[in-house]
């Protein structure tokens, strides 16, 4: 059992290796594009590249080699996201409510990336031309047997017709997972935009 936990541990740790060399080969390229939609790109895609080299890390680390802590994940997900963007916090307040829940590896991944998606998208295009101060909340919970995830922003708001008829990566990146997950999507647009998925399929390690 030993022998396995060591091999895992060790698996967990090259494929968080080779993560963060694609993050440093994107980040590499970047120094080499002047056009800003290929390079907002290559930012999207590294940002997506380190979600999943955290959790790989996360596996590494720590002693359960099977599921990873959401708030610590999400704390340092969210983090990371803020820095990458260079968001000041004197113009978006952040508002973290996650349960301290431990998720399974293949659970946690497409959350990971769910959320970093709708953050990234708020953070790039919720508060344009706003006056008020931006407010960012993420919520993560189980609630009546389902896992609930979301992401509100009191920017200029989306409709749902705009987030489901949306043809980026992103989007059908979300769609591919809420598939997989068995996740139902609810937007609404009121005083901002509201993401809210709840998952009917995910794994919780006691």
């Amino acid at each position: 059992m030993e022998d396995k936990d060591i091999l895992l541990r060790e698996i967990h740790h090259r494929v968080k290796n080779n993560l963060h060399v694609v993050s440093s080969l994107l980040n590499l390229q970047s120094n080499y594009i002047s056009d800003g939609a290929a390079l907002g790109a290559i930012n999207d895609g590294k940002n997506r590249v380190s979600s999943m080299a955290m959790i790989h890390q996360n596996l590494y680390q720590d002693s359960n080699l099977t599921s990873i802590n959401s708030k610590e994940y999400f704390d340092n997900l969210i983090e990371s996201l803020f820095e990458s963007y260079n968001v000041n916090s004197e113009e978006i307040t952040l508002q973290k409510k996650i349960q301290d829940l431990n998720i399974d590896v293949d659970t946690m991944i497409p959350l990971g990336l769910f959320v970093n998606e709708l953050v990234s998208n708020a953070l790039k295009h919720a508060y344009t031309g706003i006056k008020e101060k931006g407010m960012l909340t993420i919520e993560l919970k189980e609630e009546s047997g389902l896992l609930e995830l979301s992401v509100f922003d009191n920017g200029i708001g989306m409709h749902e017709d705009q987030f489901f008829s949306s043809e980026s990566f992103g989007n059908k990146m979300i769609k591919a997972f809420k598939n997989k997950l068995k996740a139902n999507i609810r937007i609404q647009n009121y005083h901002g935009t509201s993401v809210s998925l709840q998952i009917q399929n995910y794994n919780l390690v006691a």
